[in-house]
């Protein structure tokens, strides 16, 4: 789970260091897309996450999924770390040093000898004329030609993300909470000691978990089409994105900072909805896994203190 809150606040770090980011984050975001694994019943979700098991009662527990999600997992880590360190970088700028602090000399030198003899007029002219000189080049305007329809690839993303989180919002897992648990096994005399036997506990444990697993795969087959349906469509304007990023070489094709910071904000609005469904993706995944860890722990007996009973 802190893992998830992690990725979901990814979007708002990034947003964070919008003013100070030079360029975008030199990555595919259709490729982090195509990492994502999405849940398709909860025995394979169990497989894919690392578990646990008490050594005191025998019982298996959840510990995550990083198994399945490490390598997506890392490369937004890497996401992360760079905008912490754009952010880092502006807070304490380094001082200029010894050979810095000379060419700013000079270039100051420079311009006071080149403003000589002008009257104001033209030295009005001369600041106007420098800053009209940030205007885009010829290779620029190339650039940003496709960043029109970048921006609306990103804009539709985020429009399809709420979409998607509107159709999870209305599925139904009461089914899986109304399954009952089944009669209470009889007390039989056993030695000194009077009480439910380990089978009967075992069965009718077994019996309840199980049903409610189908329950659970049920509700697990809507959520894996919900999210193939948004992961398909997502792809597609990703990669208007994607080809938008590469044409502007992350923002190195573009000599103007706001040029460069345009980059890289279309790419962290899109990167906002890769996020969202590997949250979605990794969330249902991790708790079909611990749904199925219910099944396991019925069938050992971990679930009702009978872990290690034969026959």
């Amino acid at each position: 789970m802190k893992k998830i809150l992690g990725l979901l606040l990814l979007p708002t770090l990034l947003a964070g260091t919008r003013a100070c980011a030079q360029k975008a984050y030199p990555v595919e975001l259709l490729g982090l897309l195509g990492k994502i694994s999405v849940p398709q019943s909860t025995p394979a979700c169990y497989a894919g996450c690392s578990t646990k098991t008490d050594a005191a009662n025998g019982s298996v527990s959840i510990v995550n999924t990083d198994p399945t999600y490490k390598e997506i997992n890392d490369q937004l880590d890497k996401i992360t770390k760079a905008a912490m360190d754009a952010a880092n970088a502006q807070a304490a700028p380094q001082a200029p040093n010894a050979e810095q602090v000379q060419q700013m000399q000079q270039q100051a030198m420079q311009k006071a000898a080149s403003m000589q003899g002008m009257s104001p007029q033209q030295m009005a002219a001369a600041q106007q004329a420098k800053s009209q000189s940030g205007a885009p080049s010829a290779s620029e305007l190339a650039v940003l030609k496709k960043m029109g329809q970048a921006q609306t690839a990103a804009a539709q993303i985020n429009k399809l993300i709420n979409e998607m989180s509107q159709k999870f919002t209305h599925l139904d897992k009461s089914p899986i909470d109304k399954v009952p648990m089944g009669a209470n096994c009889p007390e039989v005399q056993q030695g000194g000691y009077a009480g439910p036997t380990c089978d009967c506990l075992i069965k009718r444990d077994m019996a309840y978990q199980t049903a409610r697993d189908a329950k659970y795969n049920a509700y697990l087959q809507q959520v894996t089409a919900i999210i193939n349906e948004y992961l398909a469509k997502v792809k597609v304007q990703t990669a208007i994105v994607d080809d938008f990023e590469h044409t502007a070489k992350y923002g190195e094709a573009l000599s103007n900072p706001m040029y460069k910071q345009l980059v890289g904000s279309v790419q962290q609005q899109a990167l906002s909805g890769v996020v969202v469904i590997l949250a979605a993706a990794s969330g249902n995944w991790e708790d079909a896994a611990k749904m199925y860890a219910n099944v396991v722990n019925a069938k050992s007996g971990a679930s009702v203190g009978c872990a290690g009973h034969k026959g």
